[in-house]
């Protein structure tokens, strides 16, 4: 049985019937239920799921019209008929760029596009963030156990604080001496 306290949609349905219960007591059309609208959509509200912080009259008056021909329920908000799969992308070039990047998994969101470009027509965008999420969603993007890590590029790396400090030491040690007398600041660089 699903867990219908955490349930996301039971929220938002008990969150739109608490805000039109009292309303539904009053007649349709009166003008007290529609001071008692106006009342409530002055008000701030933590809406579930939504950054929104107040609800309109008139979506109050749909809450209403959606309770009396269907019950709470009505009050679930509706699940998207195209959940799970990508709208600006057309069937066969998702199927396209899942198959390139099936071929060839070492390729980045980017080299799939360019791949891709040869076959699909102009007018098609290819986002990379719509393609990123096709790929992330598909399972494509993840990094096989079998390949190992890339190798860190990075120049000024260190396993601990003090290699930096030994390496300059040494490179001053190997390097003839000075003999003019040091700056405050190199002494205090080599001292500190």
């Amino acid at each position: 049985m699903p867990d219908t306290e955490n349930d996301p949609r039971r929220k938002v349905a008990l969150f739109r019937y608490g805000v039109i219960a009292e309303l539904l007591c009053l007649p349709a059309g009166s003008p007290e239920r529609w001071a008692a609208m106006r009342a409530k959509a002055e008000r701030t509200y933590a809406i579930p799921g939504s950054y929104r912080t107040r609800v309109a009259v008139e979506t109050m008056r749909d809450w209403i019209a959606h309770y009396e021909r269907g019950g709470f329920e009505a009050l679930y908000p509706k699940i998207r008929a195209d959940r799970g799969r990508t709208r600006h992308l057309p069937p066969a070039v998702a199927e396209l760029l899942v198959g390139i990047k099936e071929r060839q998994p070492h390729l980045s969101v980017r080299e799939v596009i360019l791949q891709a470009r040869t076959s699909v027509p102009r007018e098609v965008l290819l986002a990379p963030s719509s393609v990123n999420r096709l790929l992330h969603r598909e399972g494509l993007m993840e990094r096989a156990d079998k390949q190992p890590e890339p190798k860190d590029r990075r120049r000024f790396a260190f396993n601990l604080a003090s290699e930096l400090w030994m390496s300059w030491e040494r490179s001053q040690s190997e390097s003839p001496r000075r003999t003019s007398p040091p700056t405050p600041l190199t002494w205090w660089c080599r001292w500190s």
